[in-house]
């Protein structure tokens, strides 16, 4: 009888990256900055509007409603949790740029409001509200930057004054400022 010959082949695989086996969409490989990213329309294209988000702004709009007392809204999380991809998509919604958000989203908030961004530094937040303010403000050029909290007060009326729609305020890296605070308590109020 012939002697059968057993063939054994040996594969060799080449290790494989993770880049090999997904890819990212562009969109989501940097970190959201609001208010750059408030003037590019296809900013928020790719925004998931999850469970948690549609429930929160419900929650939020509720703000916007004229009579109500609840003006103010703190959001925190994680790096990296999408607080400043929820602010822009809020930004838009408020400001009368619905059609750049997610469908589900539309319509929550029935308002067109101006938004004023204000990215925290290491100053008092009377100094970084205002030069926010004066900056992006059309009616506020060649003013003054704040001092104090009663300028800045002044300041945000004489816009309110001057706009027809009212103005929306974005706070975004606002522990920049509490450490200022920790800093030089002498010269910042955190209240």
């Amino acid at each position: 009888m012939p002697s059968k010959l057993k063939q054994t082949a040996t594969v060799t695989r080449s290790p494989k990256k993770v880049s090999d086996l997904m890819r990212i969409n562009p969109h989501f490989r940097r970190s959201v900055q609001v208010e750059l990213d408030y003037k590019d329309p296809r900013s928020t294209t790719g925004y998931i509007a999850t469970e948690f988000v549609v429930h929160c702004f419900d929650r939020i709009r509720q703000a916007f409603s004229k009579n109500s007392t609840q003006r103010s809204w703190r959001l925190t999380g994680d790096y990296g949790s999408g607080k400043s991809a929820f602010t822009l998509t809020l930004a838009k919604a408020a400001c009368g740029k619905s059609k750049e958000i997610p469908p589900c989203l539309r319509g929550k908030i029935q308002c067109e409001l101006e938004p004023v961004f204000v990215t925290g530094e290491r100053e008092p937040l009377h100094e970084t509200i205002g030069k926010a303010i004066i900056k992006q403000s059309p009616w506020m050029k060649r003013r003054a930057v704040p001092t104090n909290a009663a300028e800045l007060i002044e300041l945000v009326e004489n816009v309110h004054d001057l706009s027809s729609k009212g103005i929306f305020l974005i706070l975004d890296e606002l522990g920049k400022n509490l450490e200022h605070a920790m800093m030089e308590p002498a010269s910042s109020d955190v209240y």
